[in-house]
């Protein structure tokens, strides 16, 4: 004999099947597998980070709460913080273990960035591995001179036995209201290429650039023109948005 379900309100079996009960179901399991999906949508599967899309999203949900507010209405700043593995193309070119040790240098680098940053860390910030090994951070309100000083701390990875140091250059810039994400990033990534630079010093020395976290400023554009003028005069060309050597 077929036993029908009981009710819980009566305790006693229902005539009939209780209706809805599988449509809530079959809903609450789409849910679950849309949230999934999106979860995917924005998720660096590789080190478990933001991916691009969902840093991009975030930046523009952010400016539009920057402009509504307000500068003046703003208790705390947001700033960009572009990060780049030096030597990065070293690492998959020089061992052995090639691509599977650079991306085992991808993970641990994301893991060393989110212990970095953890003390500084606000709900709506974002960590995303950007592209290949450079990385974009949304801070609210950071500490940035600390930031930088923990991101320069050791990092090493073994490769092909062999304890590997792995260091960071980066750059930063605070973020103005209405500012779109091409007009930050291209400051920011002024500062990066200077962080990667090696400096002629006035005494003929070389100033060896890499593992340094700095603050966009005015006299970096200065220093590139100048730069970008001397190529020129040379019969080099710069390109107008540099990645920085590796």
């Amino acid at each position: 004999m077929e036993h029908l379900p009981t009710n819980p309100e009566t305790g006693k079996p229902d005539a009939e099947p209780r209706k809805g009960t599988e449509h809530e179901k079959t809903i609450a399991e789409l849910r679950k597998e849309i949230e999934r999906l999106r979860t995917m949508a924005y998720t660096d599967h590789l080190t478990g980070l933001d991916n691009r899309r969902k840093f991009d999203e975030e930046f523009d949900r952010r400016k539009e709460h920057r402009r509504e507010r307000g500068a003046e209405k703003e208790n705390a700043q947001d700033v960009l913080l572009i990060l780049d593995i030096d030597n990065f193309k070293i690492v998959n070119d020089a061992f052995d273990e090639g691509h599977a040790g650079g991306d085992r240098v991808l993970k641990e680098a994301a893991e060393h960035i989110l212990s970095a940053i953890k003390d500084h860390f606000r709900k709506d910030d974002v960590v995303a591995r950007y592209g290949g090994e450079e990385f974009a951070i949304l801070l609210k309100d950071a500490d940035m001179e600390s930031v930088g000083q923990r991101l320069r701390l050791g990092l090493t990875v073994t490769l092909d036995g062999e304890p590997i140091p792995i260091t960071f250059s980066g750059g930063y810039t605070p973020i103005a209201p209405g500012e779109t994400l091409d007009d930050a990033f291209t400051r920011a990534d002024r500062a990066l290429f200077v962080a990667k630079e090696d400096e002629n010093l006035p005494d003929g020395r070389i100033k060896r650039g890499r593992n340094q976290i700095l603050p966009y400023s005015e006299e970096m554009e200065e220093k590139m023109e100048k730069e970008k003028a001397g190529l020129t005069s040379a019969g080099k060309s710069m390109h107008p948005h540099p990645a920085g050597p590796e």
